[in-house]
């Protein structure tokens, strides 16, 4: 309870999120199944697709994929260390992390038995997604360690430990692009779900508040619902 009630004082990055209405927007989606989170950001170039976009801009010429980004222990994923000792090793004590950087639909996020692995989809601001690059560019140190799995793997900046894995890195993520999620509420899979679902709803609440009205009878009193950029939607 009473981290519920501390992750509902987590508010957006003022400016930058959620975006200005009719301004230009960038789509992220964050996967998360049993033990591991993703993030996949969508190209610079390209505004927000929808889920089934063809990967063409509106030219029709081919656009940049959108890549998916994942925070682990080395040891796990590079080394085979996937006995009790490499997985108490890399919770109990800060080990050499990773980042899996590949292209969208060679998933990371794949070992959930749900078909298919929960999803968000988030729309940012043009400062958003330049905020989220820089910090994605910060959080890789050096050339590629390791080119498996068809994906590339960078030494990471930060240590892999308890309180700082996957889900505490997605959440840097998310936050550096302006959602209203802390990573100090990421420790648990169902407390980092639970912020990603509270960003969705004030999402879709400043949606439908920007949403054109129904034109009303003469004598009505309007009653069209205004939503604060600073304030959390509806409970």
């Amino acid at each position: 309870m009473t981290l519920l009630l501390l992750s509902a004082c987590a508010l957006p990055v003022d400016g930058v999120w959620p975006p200005a209405p009719g301004g230009r927007t960038h789509r992220v989606d964050v996967r998360l199944d049993l033990w591991h989170s993703v993030i996949t950001v969508y190209p610079e170039d390209a505004a927000s697709p929808g889920p089934e976009s063809s990967g063409t801009g509106g030219s029709g010429t081919t656009r940049a994929p959108a890549r998916e980004w994942g925070y682990a222990d080395r040891a796990y994923y590079l080394e085979n260390h996937t006995g009790v000792s490499g997985c108490c090793g890399a919770l109990f004590w800060p080990t050499e992390a990773v980042l899996r950087v590949a292209p969208e639909g060679v998933s990371f996020a794949h070992v959930d038995p749900r078909s298919p692995v929960p999803r968000w989809s988030f729309d940012i601001s043009e400062e958003g997604h330049r905020r989220l690059c820089a910090f994605l560019d910060r959080e890789k140190q050096g050339p590629v360690v390791s080119r498996i799995a068809d994906s590339e793997w960078f030494r990471a900046r930060t240590d892999y430990h308890l309180f700082h894995h996957c889900n505490h890195w997605t959440s840097r993520a998310l936050r550096a692009a302006g959602l209203p999620v802390w990573s100090g509420y990421s420790l648990f899979r169902w407390s980092f779900a639970l912020q990603l679902d509270r960003a969705q709803r004030w999402q879709e609440a400043v949606r439908r508040a920007a949403e054109p009205q129904a034109p009303r009878p003469a004598g009505a009193t309007p009653g069209r619902r205004r939503v604060a950029r600073g304030s959390p939607p509806g409970r």
